[in-house]
């Protein structure tokens, strides 16, 4: 199976406001949530996916840190 990421301009539909403002301001002006949500595929299950994880480990950095097993969000 091919996990390659699919370019947001080939995907338009996971294309979000988080997007825009990451290409405008960059990811110093976006919350923690909003790129792990855009990593995770973006809209709003992508965001609250984020949210979830950020709560359980705490920050971004907790979460990237994680191992793979622990990042099970269960739903």
């Amino acid at each position: 199976m091919d996990t390659q990421p699919i370019p947001l301009d080939r995907c338009p539909e996971r294309a979000t406001v988080s997007t825009g403002r990451l290409e405008r301001l960059g990811a110093e002006a976006c919350e923690d949530e909003e790129l792990l949500g855009m990593a995770l595929g973006g809209g709003a299950a992508g965001r609250r996916t984020a949210r979830r994880l950020i709560d359980r480990f705490g920050s971004l950095t907790d979460v990237v840190r994680a191992h793979p097993a622990e990042l099970r969000v269960a739903g």
